[in-house]
C-alpha cells in the first residue's frame, strides 16, 4: 500500500522537540481549559488556549487530500488535532491497517520509538493510541477512522491525558470526496489570491509558476496582488488570513477558497493540484 501518513503529522514532533523540560508529562494538571469544536470538523476537544489553523495537501494512493490542522504550542506544551476526507475507497480498506499505516510513518519520519499502543474505539468507530518516544521526550497519540474522515490528536506535555480524554465526535455526516481530478477537467469559475511583496525575492522566484498557471486555466481567475506598497491590497490581504483563521503569515501566499499556501515551495509544487482540487469540490 502506497504510504497513507501524513506530513504534518511531523510539525507536532519537530515543534515539541526543542522544549527542554525534563519533568514527567503526567505530573501536572492544566487548571484552565476551553471547549474547542470548529464548524463542520465533526469533533470536539477542550485545550488550554485558542490553536491557529493551517491546512496542507499532499498525496496518497487515494488521490491528492487536504488535511485541516489545529496547533496550540505552548512552550513546553504541544497539542495537535487534525482531520482528513478521503475519497470513499478508504472504506473498503482494512481500518487496521489504514491506522497501523498512520502509526508507524509518524513514528519513523521522526525516528521515534515506539513504547506502547492498544486498539480501541471511540463511538463504534475503530481507532488505536499509541505511545513515542524521541529522546526523553513523550508523544501520545489517538488516531480514529470515521467512514472515510481519518482524526489525528496529539499531545506532548502537561495534562496530555486531560486533551486526548477530552475529544468526542460530535455527531459526523459522511465526508464529500476530495480526490483530485485528471487535469484539465476543470468545469466552473475559481479564483485564486496571489499575495506578494514587491521587494521580496521568494516572491519573484515563485511569480513565473503563477503566470504559467494563469496561462493554462484561462477560465481561473488570477488575482495578483502587492501588498508592500499598496495599502488596499494589503487590508484585503488582512482580512482573508483572518476569516481563515491565520493568526501569522507572510509571502508569497495563495490562497483558494478557504485554503492557504504559504512559501515558494510549497506554492510551487502544490497550487496546481488544490486548483484541480477546489474545482471538484464546486
Amino acid at each position: 500500500m502506497k504510504r497513507i501518513i501524513f506530513l504534518f503529522v511531523i510539525l507536532v514532533f519537530v515543534l515539541f522537540a526543542g522544549c527542554t523540560t525534563t519533568q514527567r508529562a503526567d505530573d501536572k494538571r492544566i487548571d484552565e481549559m476551553q471547549t474547542f469544536s470548529p464548524e463542520g470538523s465533526g469533533f470536539s476537544i477542550s485545550l488550554p488556549g485558542t490553536p491557529n489553523f493551517e491546512t496542507q495537501t499532499f498525496d496518497t494512493n487515494f488521490g491528492m487530500v487536504v488535511s485541516k490542522v489545529y496547533i496550540l504550542d505552548k512552550g513546553n506544551m504541544v497539542y495537535q488535532v487534525s482531520y482528513t476526507d478521503y475519497p470513499d475507497e478508504v472504506k473498503n480498506a482494512d481500518p487496521q491497517v489504514v491506522l497501523a499505516g498512520v502509526r508507524d510513518g509518524a513514528v519513523a519520519n521522526v525516528h521515534g520509538k515506539l513504547v506502547s499502543e492498544i486498539s480501541t474505539t471511540l463511538n463504534g468507530y475503530p481507532g488505536k493510541e499509541f505511545k513515542t518516544v524521541i529522546g526523553t521526550q513523550e508523544i501520545y497519540t489517538k488516531t480514529y477512522l470515521v467512514n472515510n474522515r481519518l482524526y489525528i490528536v496529539m499531545a506532548a506535555g502537561p495534562g496530555y491525558w486531560q486533551v486526548l480524554d477530552s475529544f468526542n465526535l460530535t455527531g459526523v455526516i459522511s465526508p464529500k470526496t476530495t480526490m483530485i481530478p485528471p487535469a484539465n477537467l476543470v468545469p466552473d469559475k475559481l479564483t485564486v489570491y496571489f499575495f506578494y511583496g514587491e521587494e521580496c525575492p521568494h516572491c519573484h522566484i515563485v511569480m513565473p509558476t503563477i503566470q504559467n498557471l494563469s496561462k493554462k486555466y484561462p477560465d481561473v481567475d488570477f488575482k495578483i496582488l502587492e501588498i508592500w506598497h499598496n495599502e488596499t491590497n494589503m487590508v484585503l490581504y488582512r482580512s482573508i488570513n483572518q476569516n481563515l483563521g491565520i493568526s501569522s503569515s507572510g509571502v508569497p501566499q495563495v490562497v483558494v477558497n478557504d485554503i492557504a499556501l504559504i512559501g515558494d515551495l510549497d506554492i510551487s509544487n502544490k497550487l496546481e493540484n488544490l486548483i484541480l482540487l477546489q474545482y471538484k469540490k464546486q
